[in-house]
């Protein structure tokens, strides 16, 4: 499985101490069914806000319709940008 984070994320990663090897042990957890590409793209400390609000779900989930619709050559050209990020996944 091929594994992003776009470039919020990554600060956001780099800020709370969450490795790749995180990143990828929670998608290994969350796998079945998943296909063959995940992507981070928003997190929050826990201490800084309770969750998501029902607004939030629904522009995620209309973001996650555009980002998984993505085509591999359009998905490259946003990593060459630095827009998104492949995980290292050592196993």
């Amino acid at each position: 499985m091929r594994i992003f984070k776009n470039r919020w994320f990554a600060k956001f990663a780099k800020d709370e101490d969450i490795s790749d090897e995180k990143l990828c042990k929670a998608v290994k957890d969350a796998e079945n069914g998943l296909g063959d590409k995940a992507f981070f793209v928003y997190g929050f400390p826990k201490n800084a806000q309770d969750n998501i609000t029902k607004a939030d779900v629904r522009e995620y989930k209309e973001l996650a319709k555009i980002t998984f619709a993505l085509c591999d050559e359009k998905l490259e050209k946003l990593i060459q940008t630095g827009a998104f990020m492949a995980v290292t996944c050592y196993e």
